[in-house]
């Protein structure tokens, strides 16, 4: 026997509780007209509580035949189903439900054997492709069509439901969330993402609802990885619109070896990045939040954005750029931060120029300042955050920030970049040459200590010296003269 929804829905989705509305208040006072009283207030109120009564009655009875389909459905079935919604949404989190996105997946494999049925193409504009070729993309079945999956000894029938949003539903309005439709810390707009359906029909006494459970288990552990071997580094930024987009892949690197440091903040910061994955533990027998924050400090071009994407490319995480002036209150602030996952990397790129709240308090007026001070200490103390997230600070001028904002707990790490050492000049020769080119910027410039000076030109000049002129090394000496005349003078 085929379930209430399948005969009768159809026929009422093509009618509104508006439309029937209008059709109860044109067809009403006509059949109340030989109970008329003649006063008009009298009658309007007569047709007015007729019609809400009506409606009243109409509803109910669909709820109610509604539910009676449902439990006569599952008595003439021996069967089990399970409802799997695809978003989890409290009051500032909306989470991607992982098994939702495992059976999607499933549904679009399989859907590739169908010889009929009804699609929508799904364009996976997220995944990396050469320039000259489209990107791929999945054909999606719509809601209703069943598929039947065989795993192990089982059948199981997957179906995508449509929801309804306000009381209403649309066939061609489905979305297929997960990594390979959409990016997690991502907060979808849509209320109206598709459930989807899994049915065991039971054919001996030894199938419970713990068969549709390990099926779950299963599906998603594969889904998961095979998440991790396709994952590439992605950027994403907070939008005006209040939205975390993704902009763009990260292009690949090898890591801190990619970035010129001092030796001293070349060790703090790599001591202090394997301190922190190592010690998950220690943070929670303390019960620290697992977090971390590291500050740059420095001028322009000594290297402080390279080393944000060295540090990203080093831990293979994604980066979360956030300015802070797209923030108009505190509630918009906690709701940014609740979107971001896991062992993500937060950057707050120019720190000192996003906000008046950041500034020292005795230097803030309050109508001045979208969000308060407090709110985004908050933040940074992350009580309210995901485990593992790094937050990484840049500026110019620390001086124009609250202490309370860097002072250790919450920025742990404090590095200061500086122009341009011997050493940072040996490091950048030897990064831009090739591997089979075994010299050293000593060999190309003997008097290099004796005509140059460290602190005067920034790394990312040397950097362009070095990879202009780095098929004909013997100008190098030459140029680099150049820029610290150049900077000399400045």
């Amino acid at each position: 026997m085929q379930s209430y929804a399948e005969t009768v829905a159809p026929i009422a989705s093509l009618f509104s509780v508006s439309q029937i509305e209008s059709l109860l208040y044109a067809f009403l006072p006509v059949r109340l007209e030989a109970y008329k009283t003649g006063i008009y207030a009298i009658d309007t109120f007569v047709v007015t509580a007729s019609v809400t009564l009506l409606l009243i009655l109409f509803k109910l009875m669909m709820t109610l035949m509604s539910t009676m389909g449902r439990k006569n459905n599952l008595m003439s079935h021996n069967e089990i189903s399970v409802m799997v919604e695809a978003t989890h949404y409290d009051d500032y989190h909306s989470t991607p439900n992982i098994y939702h996105q495992a059976l999607s997946r499933l549904i679009s494999i399989h859907a590739q054997e169908n010889k009929h049925g009804f699609f929508k193409l799904k364009s996976n504009t997220e995944s990396d492709h050469e320039e000259k070729e489209p990107p791929s993309f999945h054909l999606v079945p719509q809601p209703d069509q069943a598929h039947t999956i065989r795993h192990g000894e089982n059948s199981f029938k997957l179906t995508f439901q449509s929801t309804e949003k306000k009381g209403n539903y649309n066939h061609g309005d489905v979305v297929l969330p997960g990594s390979e439709f959409s990016k997690p810390g991502i907060r979808s707009s849509r209320t109206d993402e598709p459930f989807i359906c899994v049915t065991l029909e039971s054919t001996n006494n030894q199938q419970t609802v713990s068969t549709v459970s390990d099926f779950l288990h299963s599906i998603t552990r594969d889904y998961m990885c095979s998440l991790q071997q396709k994952k590439t580094q992605s950027r994403f930024e907070y939008a005006a619109s209040g939205k975390w987009v993704r902009l763009c892949a990260l292009y690949s690197l090898q890591g801190l070896d990619t970035v010129a440091l001092s030796p001293a903040n070349e060790v703090r910061i790599k001591q202090d990045l394997d301190s922190f994955l190592n010690n998950k533990a220690f943070y929670k027998r303390v019960g620290f939040p697992y977090k971390r924050g590291i500050a740059l400090f420095g001028p322009p071009g000594t290297g402080k954005t390279s080393l944000v994407f060295a540090v990203a490319s080093q831990l293979k995480r994604d980066l979360y750029f956030i300015n802070l002036a797209y923030l108009d209150s505190d509630a918009e602030l906690f709701q940014a931060f609740s979107n971001v996952p896991a062992h993500a990397i937060v950057v707050f790129e120019d720190i000192d120029t996003m906000s008046s709240a950041l500034s020292p308090r005795q230097q803030v007026q309050e109508e001045e300042a979208k969000f308060n001070l407090g709110a985004f200490l908050s933040i940074l103390d992350g009580h309210t955050l995901e485990d593992g997230i790094i937050f990484i600070m840049t500026t110019n001028h620390p001086e124009r920030l609250d202490p309370a904002i860097i002072r250790p707990g919450r920025m742990d790490v404090h590095l200061v970049l500086t122009y341009a050492t011997f050493y940072q000049m040996r490091c950048i020769y030897r990064m831009v040459m090739d591997e089979d080119d075994t010299s050293t910027l000593d060999d190309v410039y003997p008097d290099l200590e004796k005509d140059m000076r460290e602190h005067i030109i920034p790394p990312s000049e040397i950097m362009q010296i070095m990879v202009l002129y780095r098929n004909n090394t013997t100008l190098i000496p030459q140029q680099l003269v150049l820029l610290m005349e150049h900077y000399s003078n400045l």
